[in-house]
């Protein structure tokens, strides 16, 4: 038995025919250049030209594609090509796709160029829109240069000299000696097709609009019009997505239980039955290799034409779709391969109705296409006993072979993730080690980050980052680094990599702030007597941008101890009535900027000294955080002594401590015996101090110091 196929059409390298030529040439001349045996194209930034699959003679000098939104009662551009685009290559046996991808402010387009062994060049488009509110979009193909005369068309031929409309879903465009220049087949955007009749029919709302063709310096132009879509920011639409039918498979056979040892790899049928003794199970292997390994699938329709076997004409059963799990050449029911628990699908076949049957086996076909798992092909079974025997025709019956229909989009390169934290302009301690997260971000549902790339720079532009991570293989959406030690203005941005390497575009950038605590003290008078009270204040500042931090705590040190903590306030007062000096600062590790957390800082120390002996001009200071003491009251101003008499006065702190001066007419000068207190107990005691008259007639007064 023989089958004759039809080859491909392949393309000569100079050595052999291939399915297709490929030139990697954008560094140096700025486009990739792919031959097949059909056409020929250099693919630029912008724009694509088209040859003959010898690269001999131009057929379409420019071809751009551009996203247009309605607003206002009219069409505008949208700039969808904005910025330089990031080109994506994958490659197989049999075929290549290049995709250029821009991001503009209304979202992201994907362009796809498909090249397959023996097929015409095709295209998928995706845009994506990242607008707030709905809105309506259409997308236009544009062709400029078209090096023809005249177009043949699905309602007859015209030659172009002035501008024409046409509607139709394919369009030959010859020159004037009638020779194909180039071809343009839209029937998908045009037509459906209903599985069920068989029926082809025009969409009542098809895609592609009434075409305007005219003339061009260089031949024709024309404007194919696909459209309109009503998006939510978010949705996308895909115009044209790729779709390969597979047939004849690789392979085919059965495992037959009534001849348990005969391989059945050459009959004309499949046998699917659950029948004891007459049992049997369809194995089926197709080759993938023409489909992109970053492909990603939509739709793998099994189909097979069911025509005879043994059964009760209306009788149904189910039949299984499941994935083999182990490598097979020749099968027998004895010798069969492993194959998974799980169902891959099921479809309800009726026997007597001779028809084609079909099972979604797209999440199979996922991982044999991206290699996740060997592709071992697909077992049909039935799980139930007691069924018909169903045959289905097999690839050595002509016309009828097994088919594997898919529908895929090759994948799409990464959006630039979203910048989750820290948020904009968050200020850091110098050398902080902070975290960034991010969230990865893909067109093609379901995929994930395999890599990143963390960038860091005190310019915008990142033209010379301070942290450059490279590429990174993790799917975790953080990263954390550590900050310089100078103060100043940050930017930082992500890139990521889906896991089939596609690399994205950059994030949008976000800042952050390295600063610093300024710790200012000031003292007032600036050169106390003894006896005076002083107020130290201090003012906080941030070095990045000279802030006044007002929001802060901050412990205060005293000749290098800690005297007053947790203070919220700019200021408190200190007093000394003997000659002294002390030294105040911020005590280590301890102010803190309660708006942006910052708590490094820098300070000057302050001395201040109190001179003298005394009679400064003071009295007995109180607590820090206190009022002063209050003003003796007339009533108890000691009265005048004599200039020559001897005043004894006695002074009760708790204990009592006596002691003598002498006295002229003016109220007598008190010399004091200094008692320290620390810190805490100032805070927790309360000082009285007043004037008693003694109750002896002796001219002797005392000074009483009570605490509470």
């Amino acid at each position: 038995h023989y089958k004759w196929v039809s080859a491909p059409q392949w393309v000569w390298d100079g050595s052999a025919y291939v399915p297709y030529i490929f030139k990697d040439r954008y560094a140096s001349e700025g486009y990739y250049q792919v031959q097949t045996g059909l056409i020929g194209a250099r693919i630029y930034d912008y724009y694509a030209t088209f040859y003959d699959p010898n690269m001999s003679e131009v057929r379409l000098y420019d071809e751009r594609w551009e996203v247009q939104r309605y607003r206002n009662g009219k069409w505008n551009d949208i700039g969808a090509q904005s910025g330089a685009p990031i080109f994506k290559i994958s490659q197989s046996e049999t075929c290549i796709n290049i995709t250029k991808s821009f991001h503009s402010w209304a979202g992201w387009l994907n362009i796809t160029y498909c090249f397959r062994e023996g097929s015409p060049l095709k295209h998928t488009v995706v845009f994506k829109s990242e607008i707030a509110e709905a809105t309506t979009f259409r997308i236009i193909q544009k062709w400029a240069g078209i090096v023809a005369a005249k177009v043949k068309h699905a309602k007859g031929e015209d030659t172009i000299t002035s501008a024409k409309t046409i509607d139709s879903p394919w369009f030959r465009f010859e020159k004037a000696d009638g020779s194909l220049s180039v071809y343009e087949n839209q029937w998908s955007m045009y037509y459906g097709f209903n599985e069920t009749t068989g029926e082809v029919y025009v969409l009542s709302n098809h895609n592609l609009k009434p075409v305007e063709i005219d003339v061009h310096a260089r031949g024709l132009k024309a404007d194919f019009v696909f459209g309109n879509w009503t998006l939510a920011s978010g949705e996308r639409l895909i115009i044209d997505p790729e779709t390969a039918t597979l047939s004849p498979p690789l392979r085919d056979t059965f495992a037959d239980e009534y001849n348990p040892d005969l391989d059945r790899e050459s009959e004309t049928y499949l046998l699917v039955a659950n029948k004891t003794g007459y049992s049997g199970r369809a194995y089926i292997l197709f080759n993938l290799s023409s489909i992109p390994s970053d492909a990603w699938i939509s739709s793998a329709l099994l189909k097979l034409y069911h025509y005879g076997g043994t059964g009760t004409v209306g009788e149904q059963a189910t039949i299984q779709a499941r994935r083999v799990t182990s490598n097979w050449t020749t099968i027998t029911w004895n010798n069969q391969p492993s194959f998974s628990s799980e169902i891959t699908a099921e479809t309800t076949v009726t026997f007597g109705n001779y028809d084609w049957y079909s099972w979604e086996i797209k999440s199979d076909v996922q991982m044999w296409v991206n290699g996740s798992c060997p592709n071992y092909g697909t077992v049909l079974l039935i799980n139930v006993a007691n069924s018909p025997e169903f045959y289905f025709y097999s690839q050595e019956y002509d016309g009828y072979d097994p088919q594997l229909e898919v529908t895929y989009t090759a994948n799409q390169p990464p959006n630039g993730p979203t910048l989750d934290s820290p948020a904009n302009a968050t200020r850091f301690n110098p050398s902080a080690n902070v975290t960034f997260n991010w969230t990865f971000s893909d067109a093609d549902a379901g995929d994930s980050q395999s890599a990143f790339q963390f960038q860091l720079d005190d310019n915008s532009d990142f033209s010379s980052p301070i942290i450059d991570t490279g590429k990174v293989s993790s799917s975790t959406s953080s990263t954390t680094q550590t900050l310089p030690s100078t103060v100043g203005l940050y930017y930082w941005r992500v890139k990521t990599w889906d896991s089939y390497d596609a690399e994205g575009s950059w994030s949008s950038s976000r800042t952050l702030i390295v600063d610093k605590l300024n710790v200012t003290f000031t003292v007032s008078p600036e050169n106390p007597q003894a006896g005076d009270k002083i107020t130290l204040s201090w003012t906080i500042k941030r070095e990045y941008d000279g802030s006044t931090v007002t929001n802060f705590t901050i412990d205060i040190a005293r000749d290098g101890a800690l005297w007053m903590e947790d203070l919220t306030v700019n200021n408190i007062t200190d007093y000394e009535e003997e000659e002294m000096s002390h030294t105040y600062d911020v005590y280590a590790g301890t102010v803190v900027d309660l708006d942006y957390g910052l708590n490094t800082w820098d300070s000057t120390p302050i001395t201040v000294t109190w001179t003298g002996t005394g009679g400064g001009g003071g009295s007995l200071p109180p607590a820090p955080e206190e009022t002063p003491a209050p003003t003796p009251t007339s009533e108890v101003t000691p009265p005048m002594a004599p200039s020559n008499l001897v005043v004894v006065g006695v002074l009760i702190i708790v204990g009592i401590v006596s002691f003598a001066v002498a006295s002229s007419e003016a109220k007598p000068k008190i010399s004091v015996s200094r008692r320290k207190w620390s810190s805490s107990r100032r805070r927790a005691l309360k000082k009285r101090v007043k004037w008693r008259k003694p109750k002896t007639k002796a001219v002797k007064w005392r000074r009483e110091k009570t605490w509470e």
